[in-house]
């Protein structure tokens, strides 16, 4: 990690980071700076969900909002999947780390995981819905994987075409 975590910035596809697999998060005396600065990023950029990965950091933790007022703020730390939903749903999915594509991504409609907060308090819950699908998208990130990489292998190469085309033109 950065030793200046002022330092962190939002990292776009292909930048080694985000095929990074993170180690859990333990320096929780930086946890509130790493936060606010994750949430500023995902706010910027119209985020609903930002992995630290994402910023450079290979840590475990994620932030995400799902608010339309963007006041609900959460700080996931150390997440682990610990039941899901045989029930699947298949939502549009984008990235801030692979801007300006979206596809369908299928993943199961329930997922329940075990977390710490900021105190190093731990959670259990189940999340639905958009919330499900976006603790999934960054858990993902935690491991190193990208939303492409859940779909059809097919579609996979045309979706993969698409985002390098854009990145040439820019």
């Amino acid at each position: 990690m950065p030793a200046d975590y002022t330092s962190i910035g939002l990292k776009t596809f292909p930048n080694t980071s985000l095929r990074t697999k993170s180690i859990p998060f333990n320096d929780f005396e930086i946890v509130d700076h790493i936060y606010d600065n994750m949430l500023k990023i995902m706010y910027e950029n119209g985020g609903i969900g930002l992995a630290a990965n994402q910023v450079g950091l290979h840590v475990r933790l994620f932030v995400m909002d799902l608010s339309e007022n963007k006041t609900q703020p959460e700080l996931i730390i150390n997440p682990e999947i610990i039941g899901f939903s045989d029930k699947k749903h298949t939502m549009d999915e984008g990235c801030l780390s692979l801007p300006g594509i979206w596809h369908k991504v299928s993943r199961p409609e329930t997922v329940t995981i075990r977390y710490l907060d900021s105190t190093q308090k731990t959670h259990e819950r189940e999340y639905a819905g958009l919330a499900s699908s976006c603790i999934q998208h960054e858990i993902d990130h935690l491991d190193g994987i990208l939303f492409p990489d859940r779909i059809l292998p097919t579609k996979q190469a045309a979706l993969w075409k698409k985002y390098l085309t854009s990145i040439k033109r820019k």
